[in-house]
């Protein structure tokens, strides 16, 4: 059995590093990254994912935020080796429609060419007990894609039309209380899709992976007890 983690905004993976080092290490992980000088839209991200998990070992796809719509399609595809979809603070249509207005009104590259400050990471990101390391990594790892990268996988997410195929995959959903960029209609929206959808509330902000790796690296480890 092996874990498949796909990352968040930032594609590189790197923000896993916390919840690694929590799973146990005879447990099989493997992080998707996604390139970050090419321009991919969202089929053309499941393409790539599909053509790197596993072919034939069983596997739990771990999907974090932005790559929640290319987990669902994945699953929507139903490799059979496939156990379980964990969708960890995403979602599957526009998280918020604010977006929209946003890139009407501001340059999208304008908005990452500018350092975040602290209280915004905190505030919307991670939360107020996030230490000094843990903000200037998390800037490390941002800085580290293209600006016009991020812009773009923003400009994705704020087209996202909301996905209504049902998929039969058994699947959980990793909420964030704390989450103050996805709204609650985004995990309406999945219940929806997934009637049987197992919801496991974690309290903390919306890099949840992050900020409360011990919960989510438990959270995660129960399925196998089902699977």
């Amino acid at each position: 059995m092996r874990v498949v983690l796909l990352p968040g905004l930032d594609g590189t993976g790197l923000l896993f590093k916390p919840l690694l080092s929590i799973l146990p290490n005879h447990l099989s992980t493997q992080i998707i990254s996604y390139p970050k000088n090419e321009l991919l839209n969202y089929q053309q991200l499941t393409n790539y994912v599909k053509s790197r998990i596993p072919v034939s070992e069983n596997f739990i796809l771990v999907a974090e935020s932005f790559s929640g719509p290319i987990a669902y399609a994945i699953a929507q595809y139903a490799p059979k080796n496939l156990i379980h979809l964990v969708l960890a603070a995403s979602f599957i249509a526009n998280p918020r429609p604010t977006i929209l207005t946003l890139n009407r009104i501001l340059p999208t590259q304008l908005i990452f060419k500018i350092s975040i400050p602290n209280f915004i990471i905190k505030r919307y990101l991670l939360d107020k007990s996030a230490t000094t390391d843990e903000l200037n990594n998390l800037k490390s790892v941002i800085h580290s894609v293209p600006v016009k990268t991020l812009a773009y996988r923003l400009n994705l997410m704020a087209n996202l039309f909301a996905i209504t195929t049902k998929i039969s995959c058994p699947t959980s959903y990793l909420q964030a209380t704390n989450d103050k960029l996805i709204s609650r209609r985004c995990l309406n929206l999945i219940q929806r899709n997934i009637p049987n959808l197992k919801l496991i509330k974690l309290k903390g902000p919306h890099l949840i992976l992050q900020s409360k790796p011990k919960e989510s690296a438990n959270a995660i480890l129960s399925l196998f007890s089902n699977v």
